[in-house]
């Protein structure tokens, strides 16, 4: 026999010797992977399109004032949020909330509406721009964070034809009772100037509290809060409960 192969095929024994012992040692090393745990919610998954009203609820108002109130976050304990000189003239300075923290109880297994979407006059303020103004950036649900961007935007126009929508179709619902959380972080970056009919828009009852701005209103990043660190965050603690 040539002398090459009785060099080579003892090595190539011991090559693959060592191949089939370190594959026999991974194998009794091979222990399970532990399982993530399951998720407790889902989100809604179309985005062109709310869920079924009989499916969903609208979750609590609160905040200073209440994210749902007819007017807007101008003063938070006990600062108000500047004006803006534009064009020559005043604007009343707001944000669109304040850092908030509140608590709910909401039934499993419905989708839940939260400060998420405006209505305005079509001849008057633009919704989509507002809703885009707000920057909605995530939804934190259970601690996990959920990135939210302009495509969650749906626009609509009320079917008397009267009002334009716009909103983020972005609702959790919770599969299991018990505690749970959800906050809501906006991150407006931009200026949004807008004028409108306090009385002529849904505030009929309501008088402006700052007439003398003649409906001028300007959305600011934010200038209050707790802290403030350019995140408007409006957090929920959740008491799940089965349907009565």
């Amino acid at each position: 026999m040539d002398d090459r192969w009785r060099i080579s095929l003892p090595r190539s024994l011991v090559a693959l010797a060592g191949i089939l012992t370190l594959l026999l040692f991974a194998r009794c090393d091979d222990s399970p992977t532990p399982m993530e745990p399951k998720r407790e919610w889902e989100l809604w998954p179309r985005r062109d399109a709310f869920p079924p009203g009989d499916e969903t609820e609208l979750l609590s108002c609160f905040g200073e004032p209440s994210w749902c109130s007819v007017e807007f976050c101008d003063v938070y304990r006990g600062q108000s949020v500047p004006n803006v000189r534009h064009e020559g003239v005043e604007w009343k300075g707001v944000q669109a909330f304040c850092d908030s923290q509140g608590s709910d109880t909401v039934v499993v297994n419905q989708w839940l509406y939260g400060p998420l979407a405006v209505l305005w006059r079509h001849d008057t303020v633009n919704s989509e721009a507002m809703m885009m103004a707000t920057r909605l950036v995530a939804i934190e649900i259970d601690g996990e964070r959920v990135p939210v961007t302009v495509e969650d935007i749906l626009v609509w126009t009320s079917d008397d034809g009267v009002f334009d929508n716009a909103g983020y179709v972005i609702l959790p619902r919770f599969k299991t009772t018990g505690l749970h959380s959800v906050k809501y972080i906006y991150h407006p970056e931009a200026y949004f100037f807008f004028t409108y009919d306090h009385d002529r828009e849904f505030f009929e009852g309501f008088p402006d509290p700052y007439a003398e701005f003649e409906g001028r209103r300007v959305l600011v990043p934010e200038v209050l809060g707790d802290p403030v660190d350019g995140d408007i965050t409006l957090a929920y603690t959740l008491n799940v409960v089965e349907e009565e």
